[in-house]
């Protein structure tokens, strides 16, 4: 075995220094990258939950529950209703709306916009548990009513996929 140097030993440990040097490096960009792409997801997230509340999207959400409050759909709470008769009566509803294709576009848009929800969690662009927090009941809600006659709908309209994504979304067909 050949001893060390003095010199030799401080060049051994100064390239093991550099080599651990540059290993915390690449763990402290690691962790900056991660902690950059959280931060990327949750603006995301916050983005999608912000379009809920904007003019657009809540008058679409007034029309629709001016609509519904019009009808007697309360009499329909705590009543497991089959879907063909929800589809049914929600299309009687559009039929005698005061703007059935208002009425229509205004359902449209709302299932798009959980439809885009459910596609920003699937591409893991949007942080699923905090979007699933805060959209989770409303969803479920406007799934059960809705989605019925949206299956019906999108055939005359040629709207293929239309609230497949919002489906997916509220696990339609175990909660509805």
């Amino acid at each position: 075995m050949q001893k060390l140097t003095t010199l030799q030993g401080i060049k051994v440990v100064i390239e093991l220094l550099a080599g651990l040097t540059v290993i915390v490096s690449l763990v402290i960009g690691l962790m900056t990258y991660r902690a950059q792409q959280a931060q990327v997801r949750r603006d995301a997230t916050f983005t999608v939950l912000s379009r809920l509340s904007e003019d657009r999207l809540l008058d679409v959400q007034r029309r629709i529950s001016s609509e519904l409050a019009r009808s007697e759909i309360k009499k329909f709470k705590g009543v497991r209703v089959p879907r063909d008769t929800m589809a049914t009566y929600i299309g009687s509803l559009a039929e005698t709306s005061s703007d059935r294709l208002l009425f229509d576009q205004d359902i449209i848009t709302l299932v798009s916009y959980f439809d885009d929800a459910e596609v920003c969690i699937e591409t893991k662009t949007c942080d699923e548990k905090i979007l699933s927090a805060h959209l989770d009941e409303v969803a479920v809600r406007y799934a059960c009513l809705l989605l019925p006659y949206v299956f019906k709908m999108r055939d005359e309209y040629l709207l293929t996929g239309l609230g497949d994504r919002m489906s997916l979304l509220v696990n339609y067909e175990t909660r509805c």
